[in-house]
């Protein structure tokens, strides 16, 4: 009989802890709300790569090429009180100058702090890193680097959120130059926008 009891108290103590975590866990899920959705950018690209010259000897030379560049493709994110995850898709058009337009995938990801203005309004900033793939036009081996985001997020109603962000990109440009080296540089500053529905919880 004290046996039972013992186990009685035991599993209604083992209630009292678990039922409230896990309601607590619950409450805690319902934070991390998932979206989806398509977005645009455009951006201007700085580009800076060494090359050998025609001389007699030959010499070193570093090259500049610019450009616009307009970017298609779809959004992931994650929003959790005041933080939010970017993850993004998109296929990316350079008009660079010359032989250096060239066309490829690109992928983000990205980590920010958002502050609140009211209720529907936030701003925020973060880092992130991005990467450029194949497939790809011309000569173009891929590159990557890190990104800056000042973000604007709008509560359009509670499945829809707006956003743009005014994006900084330094990293590598993956060139078939004839240096064979990785010397090569790549600085863009952009725009963002899109919109994105939610699709479930975490």
């Amino acid at each position: 009989m004290k046996t039972i009891r013992n186990c009685v108290i035991l599993c209604i103590a083992a209630a009292a802890v678990i039922i409230p975590k896990s309601a607590y866990c619950a409450e805690e899920r319902q934070l991390f709300y998932t979206y989806a959705g398509p977005f645009i950018g455009a951006a201007y690209n700085m580009i800076k790569y060494p090359e050998w010259d025609s001389s007699v000897p030959p010499k070193q030379r570093d090259l500049t090429v610019n450009g616009p560049a307009y970017t298609i493709g779809g959004a992931f994110q994650v929003y959790a009180d005041q933080f939010a995850g970017d993850f993004r898709i998109g296929y990316m058009n350079n008009q660079n100058d010359g032989s250096h337009a060239v066309q490829h995938l690109q992928w983000s990801l990205c980590v920010k702090y958002l502050w609140g203005i009211d209720e529907n309004i936030f701003v925020g900033t973060g880092l992130g890193i991005y990467i450029e793939t194949p497939p790809a036009s011309g000569g173009y081996d891929g590159s990557g680097g890190i990104q800056l985001p000042a973000s604007f997020v709008y509560n359009y109603s509670n499945t829809v959120k707006l956003f743009a962000d005014l994006e900084f990109r330094i990293g590598s440009y993956g060139h078939s130059s004839n240096m064979g080296d990785d010397d090569s540089r790549k600085m863009a500053i952009g725009l963002t926008a899109g919109v994105v529905f939610n699709v479930g919880r975490l």
